[in-house]
C-alpha cells in the first residue's frame, strides 16, 4: 500500500473522528438545532403546563405574541398580557359567550395610530388592525382623561363584553357591557357602543392632524365597522388600556387567579 493510500485512509478515519468531537462539544456547550428551537417556538399550552403555572403562562404570553405577529403590528408585549390576564380572569366567570375572540384597545397610542386590534386566540392569527376614536373631551390627538360619568364625553377604560347589535342613529352598532366598576360600570348608561364613523380614516387625519372624537364611544372606520362589529358580537372580551388603568381598582387584573384558570384549562387539554 503506498503512501497516497495510507493518507486517504487516514482522511476517512480523522474526518469522522472530528465531526463526533465537535457534536459533543456543541451538545455540551447547551446549544440546540434550529429543529429544537423550532419545536420550543411552536409548542402549545399543552407543552407549558410542564413548566410550574407562572412560566408556563409566561410562555403561552410569548408564544401567542409571536405566532399572532404582534411586534410587527406593533401591540405592546405588556398590554397584550394585562389583556391576556383579564380574558382569563373573565373566561373564568363564564361571562363571554365566544371565548376566541379578543380585542384590545389602546388609547397610550396617538389617534394617528392604528391601536385596535382583534385577535382569535384559537387560531392564533391577528384578524384585524385598525384605527379607532376616543371620546372628545378625553384630550385632542392624545386622550389624556377618561370617566365613566355621564355625559362626561370621554372614554372609560377597562375590561368590556360585547353584547347584541341594534340599529340607531349611528347605524349598526354594538352594546358594550362594563365589567370594570372603577371604570366602565355606567357604559350602557352613556350609551357607550362600536359604530362606524366618518370621521375615523386617514383622509381626516391629513387634513386636521388627528383623528375625529366621538362623545365617549370607541368609533371605528365606515369601511371597517361591518366586519368588526360582526367578529365582535356576542359575549366578547374587549380590553380598552390606558396607563391610568391601574390594578389595584380592577379584580380583573389579578394574575394569580387569571394563572390558576389558564393552567386548568390548559391540562384540560
Amino acid at each position: 500500500m503506498g503512501d497516497k493510500s495510507l493518507g486517504e485512509m487516514k482522511n476517512k478515519v480523522v474526518v469522522p473522528l472530528f465531526a463526533l468531537l465537535f457534536a459533543i462539544t456543541l451538545a455540551g456547550s447547551g446549544k440546540v438545532t434550529s429543529q429544537e428551537n423550532s419545536q420550543a417556538i411552536t409548542s402549545g399550552p399543552e407543552e407549558t403546563t410542564r413548566l410550574n403555572g407562572n412560566e408556563a403562562f409566561e410562555c403561552y404570553v410569548n408564544q401567542l405574541y409571536n405566532a399572532c405577529q404582534l411586534n410587527d403590528a406593533d401591540m405592546d408585549k405588556e398590554v397584550f398580557r394585562k389583556a391576556l390576564v383579564g380574558y382569563y380572569n373573565i373566561k373564568r366567570r363564564n361571562y363571554l359567550q365566544n371565548s376566541s375572540i379578543l380585542s384590545v384597545i389602546d388609547y397610550s397610542k396617538a389617534s394617528t395610530e392604528k391601536r385596535l386590534w382583534i385577535l382569535d386566540l384559537e387560531k392564533k392569527k391577528l384578524l384585524v388592525h385598525s384605527l379607532v376614536a376616543h371620546g372628545r373631551k378625553s384630550g385632542e390627538n392624545l386622550a389624556t382623561s377618561f370617566s365613566n360619568t355621564v355625559n362626561s364625553h370621554m372614554s372609560s377604560l377597562g375590561f368590556y363584553k360585547t353584547g347584541k347589535v341594534y340599529f340607531g342613529k349611528h347605524g349598526k352598532s354594538l352594546v358594550l357591557h362594563g365589567l370594570d366598576k372603577h371604570y366602565n360600570s355606567n357604559a350602557e348608561g352613556r350609551s357607550v357602543v362600536i359604530h362606524a364613523a366618518d370621521y375615523v380614516c386617514e383622509d381626516f387625519i391629513k387634513a386636521n392632524g388627528r383623528l375625529g372624537r366621538s362623545h365617549g364611544c370607541p368609533a371605528v372606520s365606515a369601511e371597517e365597522s361591518e366586519r368588526i362589529i360582526n367578529l365582535l358580537e356576542g359575549g366578547t372580551c374587549l380590553f380598552v388600556y390606558h396607563p391610568e388603568f391601574k390594578a389595584a381598582h380592577s379584580e380583573y387584573l389579578n394574575e394569580a387567579t387569571a394563572i390558576e384558570s389558564y393552567s386548568k384549562r390548559a391540562n384540560m387539554l
